[in-house]
């Protein structure tokens, strides 16, 4: 007898899962939608267009790209071509109407290039937030870029939401403040150098011979004072 409870849950399951992936793409689009207004990208709202919304964002890495290194990677060719060959499940739903022959694509020819491009997809658009961070948000953009491979589902969308009012480093923003290194050290990473042992001769004067020939007790780094007592 056929289980309609077990087919409702699957629809329940497909109908959730659904709206996660229309949730995210919304506000990856929304997030990339108010970066490329405050940036003053004319091309703004194509960022709610799937595939053309790539060209926006990669409009944005080229800018970052350039201004921290000078060279053009052309991101904003690149990044729609890939998204192209590498569809999203949204995306693979469009092309499912607009090919005349969509069977390709479930083929296992087309899945295994798909699955291909999606890899160098991920590398190089983690490549371009990666400068993009850098501009927006320069004190934690390897922790941001870390985010986007990882969970490169919705970190991306998040992080654009959140980064879209910050003025970048190309657009005249602050960079972080200096940080000075660390104290020298050389007891247990204390970050300050060694204080005066009790043994030591005050500040401008000099031990006396016989208090130099005095038993001291032996110099250890366990004493409390360079390190914790054990």
């Amino acid at each position: 007898m056929f289980d309609m409870g077990g087919m409702y849950l699957l629809l329940g399951v497909l109908f959730l899962a659904g709206l996660l992936v229309l949730g995210v793409y919304l506000v990856h689009s929304l997030g990339l939608w108010l970066m490329a207004k405050r940036a003053g990208l004319p091309y703004a709202p194509l960022a709610w267009v799937p595939f053309a919304k790539y060209g926006v964002l990669g409009s944005l890495c080229d800018r970052s790209i350039a201004f921290r290194t000078g060279r053009r990677w052309r991101l904003a060719v690149v990044l729609p071509v890939l998204s192209l060959l590498a569809p999203s499940t949204l995306q693979l739903i469009l092309l499912e109407y607009l090919l005349p022959d969509a069977a390709f694509l479930y083929s296992y020819t087309g899945y295994s290039l798909q699955q291909l491009f999606r890899l160098v997809f991920l590398v190089v658009h983690t490549a371009g937030l990666y400068y993009l961070y850098s501009d927006y948000a320069p004190a934690q953009a390897v922790l941001y870029t870390i985010l986007s491979f990882v969970f490169s589902f919705i970190a991306p969308a998040v992080l654009l939401l959140l980064l879209y009012k910050q003025l970048p480093l190309s657009a005249g923003g602050q960079p972080p403040a200096y940080e000075p290194p660390p104290a020298f050290t050389t007891g247990w990473g204390t970050g300050q150098p060694p204080g005066r042992r009790y043994d030591d001769p005050p500040v401008g004067l000099n031990r006396l011979p016989q208090d130099r020939e005095a038993p001291y007790p032996p110099r250890d780094d366990f004493s409390g004072r360079n390190g914790p007592e054990l």
